[in-house]
């Protein structure tokens, strides 16, 4: 499986300039926000199968 981005860099051509929190309310995880998790997109390279997954937020200070 190879990474592809953030589901929610996905959504359309504005989406990447958007708030992050607020687009959480699309990215299909509805504890997302709670968590501090990001949806990211999977896709195998053999079969083009995509897979969604919650990863963990990183906060820098």
């Amino acid at each position: 499986m190879e990474e592809q981005g953030r589901l929610i860099e996905q959504l359309g051509d504005y989406a990447p300039y958007l708030d992050d929190e607020g687009m959480k309310l699309f990215d299909g995880d509805t504890q997302s926000k709670t968590n501090h998790t990001c949806v990211h997109v999977y896709q195998c390279q053999i079969c083009g199968q995509t897979d969604h997954v919650s990863i963990q937020e990183i906060f820098y200070h």
